[in-house]
Formats: C-alpha cells, structure tokens, sequence
C-alpha cells in the first residue's frame, strides 16, 4: 500500500513538475496572447464608446454643470430652423402643422441639454424664469398651441403660426442657437 502511495504522490509530483515547466517554458509566448488580446479588448471598449456618445455624453454633463446651457451645434438649430421656415412658406396647413411640433421638439432637446428637470417639456417649461430667458410665459404658450398640431381637429391661420413660430424664434436667438 506504502508503494501505491508513494507512486501517486510521485506521479502527481512529477505531473504538476511537468506543468509548470510546460509554463515556464511557453511563458514568454502566454504573455504575448495576453497582451495582444489586452490590446484588442483596449481598443474595442475605446472604439464604443467613441461609437456609442458615452464619453461626449460625460463632457456634455459636466459642460451643463459648471457652464450652464451647452452649445448646441448652430450648423444643426440654423439648418432645422431653416426646415421650420420652409415649411411655413408653403402656407400648407399640415406643413404648418409639421412646423410647429418640429419648433417645440428643438425647444425639448435644448432643454434636455440644459437638465432642465421634469417628465416632458411643460414641466421643464415650468422651471425656466424671465432671468434665464426673456419670454418664459409666451414660450408655455406657445408650446400648449404647438402640443395640439398634432391633434386632427386643430385648425390654426397662417397668422397664427408665424406669431408662435417668432416666439420660438426669439427664444432660439437667447439661447444663441439662431442669428
């Protein structure tokens, strides 16, 4: 029994012997693997989140912190509010219509970048004052026309609709994103 033990154990012995010499002799080349695989992870979980915003979406958080609105890409607000106006040159009501919720659906995207706090724009609405921009109480209204355009019985002039698309307008220019 004493010679059974003695060649387990030295089988065993010689086994883990045997492997970790196997190691130390591929150690060199399971660096390697480690180290391309280390720098393929790398630049996979770079190349997401450049892909996926995460790290702008972290500049834009602190930007909103300690400087207020975010800049928020004139080329981008000067062309959809070109659309807008677009829109309302053809005098079309369902252009009208398109024109109005396209003004209000900018105006929620600023103030989402603000952090502005609340469940849907009346809310942020609701927490801007005459200090942060001139027209506070006419932008409310404006949005609560704007919110019914897509509403099939809603009619509204063309009069109207340039009124509540210059109060947009000038709330634009306030936060600097039109001329």
């Amino acid at each position: 029994m004493d010679t059974l033990i003695l060649s387990i154990n030295k089988f065993v012995a010689e086994f883990f012997a045997n492997l970790v010499n196997f190691y130390l002799d591929k150690l060199w080349l399971l660096n390697f693997i480690a180290f391309i695989l280390s720098a393929i992870l790398f630049w996979l979980v770079i190349f997401y989140i450049i892909k996926l915003n995460l790290f702008d979406e972290k500049v834009a958080a602190l930007e909103v912190k300690y400087f207020g609105l975010r800049d928020f890409g004139k080329r981008y607000s000067v062309k959809a509010w070109k659309t807008i106006k677009k829109r309302l040159e053809t005098k079309d009501e369902k252009q009208i219509k398109a024109a109005l919720t396209e003004a209000d659906k900018i105006l929620d995207e600023i103030l989402k970048a603000g952090a502005y706090p609340g469940e849907d724009l009346e809310e942020r609405l609701s927490h801007l004052t005459s200090e942060k921009i001139t027209n506070s109480q006419e932008l409310l209204e404006a949005h609560k026309i704007a919110a019914r355009a897509n509403e099939e019985d809603f009619k509204i002039t063309f009069e109207e609709a340039v009124n509540v698309l210059k109060v947009y307008q000038q709330s634009f220019r306030e936060f600097g994103l039109i001329e």
